[in-house]
């Protein structure tokens, strides 16, 4: 571990400001991940109560004494249901604990325990630093696979919203 350029063990002022420059990486990738989860959250709300509308429209409209659906709507509202449910699976997956990286308590405590008066304030902040440093790492793959996720549910549902149209559209056309 190299020490401050000054060798009083203090920590320059670079290592300082790399040090907080990791912290914000990393406080804005915890921000981030609460971004994705909440999008991925309304994706699956928002296809819920899409789809339940959607079950609404075709009770409503096929309830009417003697209606029949048109043929060339059925594919069309298959395929929104479809797409809203796969919609919702996106959202969920954005949602699904992952394994971030953290500080692995057990050498953490062993640190504490056994090395607490050994490193000077220099070669500490470079340690958390690089710990830090990992951890942003870590949060930024996780947060990119949850970014492809929300984006892909995303896609989802607008495609079902589309499709749904078609299919309204083709109901009432043929009424």
């Amino acid at each position: 571990m190299t020490t401050a350029a000054s060798g009083s063990g203090r920590p320059t002022l670079g290592e300082k400001v790399f040090a907080d420059f990791v912290d914000s990486l990393l406080s804005e990738q915890e921000d981030r991940k609460r971004s994705l989860e909440q999008r991925g959250a309304a994706v699956i709300t928002s296809s819920g109560v899409l789809a339940s509308l959607l079950f609404a429209l075709v009770a409503l409209v096929t309830g009417a004494d003697g209606y029949v659906l048109p043929t060339d709507a059925e594919a069309p509202l298959v395929v929104a249901l479809v797409l809203f449910s796969l919609a919702g699976v996106g959202g969920v997956a954005s949602n699904i604990p992952v394994p971030y990286k953290g500080v692995d308590a057990k050498d953490f405590l062993s640190i504490v325990e056994n090395q607490w008066n050994t490193y000077t304030e220099s070669e500490a902040l470079q340690m958390a630093t690089v710990t830090r440093a990992k951890q942003f790492s870590g949060a930024k793959s996780w947060n990119q696979a949850k970014a492809w996720a929300v984006l892909v549910a995303q896609a989802l549902e607008v495609l079902a919203v589309g499709t749904l149209a078609l299919a309204i559209f083709r109901i009432f056309t043929n009424s």
